[in-house]
């Protein structure tokens, strides 16, 4: 007998602005606190950890990334049953930086920082998240999505790659170059 509308998403207009009011010397600093330099092309996977996310695919895809480009360095924020995984195979790979669950302004100055959104998997509400960054989205189109992967215009604001993880690797460097 009722109809109510339920919003399902985040303040993407306060997310963005806190985003572009992100100095050019706090993102120096942050960078060199990570170990990060100016020439790194930094992808960022931000989102909950668990195999419909594909997480095994985002690991093995950074790894052919790096190999073919090494200034290439992936961000994981999130945590989730499959954080072992990230866990286990960072453990000699220094092109990974896993830094768990962060909120506010850790969150905020990794958005500012990266150039793509990496997301393999299942699309969820990190889509708007990266959209209000201005990062370019990439998944794959055999993934399980959320109704939010709607939001995304393939070639526009993001890519749903169907050719694999060479199609993956492939968008992601035409992207980063």
């Amino acid at each position: 007998n009722k109809i109510i509308n339920i919003e399902n998403s985040i303040d993407t207009l306060e997310f963005s602005s806190e985003i572009k009011e992100v100095s050019k010397n706090k993102i120096i600093e942050y960078k060199k606190s990570i170990g990060l330099s100016e020439k790194n092309k930094i992808a960022l996977y931000c989102g909950s950890l668990y195999k419909e996310k594909r997480i095994k695919f985002l690991l093995r895809s950074a790894n052919l990334l790096y190999q073919k480009d090494p200034n290439f360095r992936l961000i994981i924020i999130g945590s989730g049953p499959d954080a072992f995984l990230i866990k286990k195979y960072i453990r000699d790979k220094n092109f990974i930086i896993y830094l768990g669950p962060i909120f506010n302004e850790e969150k905020i100055i990794n958005f500012a920082i990266s150039d793509i959104f990496l997301n393999p998997g299942l699309t969820g509400l990190g889509i708007l998240d990266a959209f209000s960054a201005g990062l370019p989205f990439i998944t794959m189109s055999d993934s399980l999505h959320s109704p939010e992967i709607y939001y995304l215009k393939n070639g526009f604001n993001g890519y749903i790659v169907k050719n694999g993880m060479d199609g993956y690797v492939k968008t992601c460097l035409n992207i980063l170059n």
